[in-house]
């Protein structure tokens, strides 16, 4: 299970710490990243008898990022919708999960929640509490059926959401800015 980005209190990466206790004894949670936050994240884990299934990898160079997340068999983004930008978000890690050809489990977010709905990509699910992220995670680890259809939905998805095909799109957006009428 691996989680990418910015380590930081408000990105509810404390409650996916705490739901590592309890995976499944071949499960672990990798974090990739860097932050303040991550000390607090390295005290929680200390001298748990569970601490073995929680791995900090630190900073990785950006050319090397997505070697090491197509490694994981499921990206989390754990955002709550604490505000508006969390509850509106689309975050790269979820571009780079999909690029990767990993399944994601998210929160029930809008995009998400879309995402899930119009690639098969996402699970989601309510990961507020350790015990609800734990049982999402665990439930679909164990179903290696919709984990493979889930990875064969990122391959299609990633030949439509990538940025050859937005760069069309915000080209095109741009052109039109520059043909319309300026008014006063």
């Amino acid at each position: 299970v691996l989680y990418q980005g910015w380590i930081s209190g408000e990105r509810n990466i404390g409650t996916l710490v705490q739901a590592a206790a309890s995976f499944p004894e071949d499960t672990y949670l990798v974090l990739i990243g860097y932050g303040e936050y991550e000390k607090t994240l390295q005290a929680m884990v200390e001298g748990q008898p569970w601490q073995h299934k929680v791995r900090f990898l630190g900073r990785i160079e950006p050319e090397d990022i997505l070697a090491f997340t197509a490694g994981a068999d499921l990206g989390v983004i754990p955002y709550l919708p604490i505000d508006l930008n969390h509850r509106l978000c689309s975050p790269n890690k979820f571009f780079e999960y999909v690029q990767s050809g990993v399944p994601v489990v998210a929160h029930d977010l809008p995009f998400f929640r879309d995402m899930a709905q119009q690639y098969g990509v996402v699970v989601v699910g309510d990961l507020a509490t350790a015990s609800g992220m734990a049982q999402t995670l665990t439930t679909l680890l164990a179903q290696g059926d919709r984990l493979g259809m889930m990875r064969q939905a990122c391959a299609h998805a990633a030949q439509i959401l990538n940025w050859e095909v937005e760069s069309c799109k915000l080209l095109e957006a741009y052109s039109l800015l520059s043909t319309a009428p300026y008014e006063r």
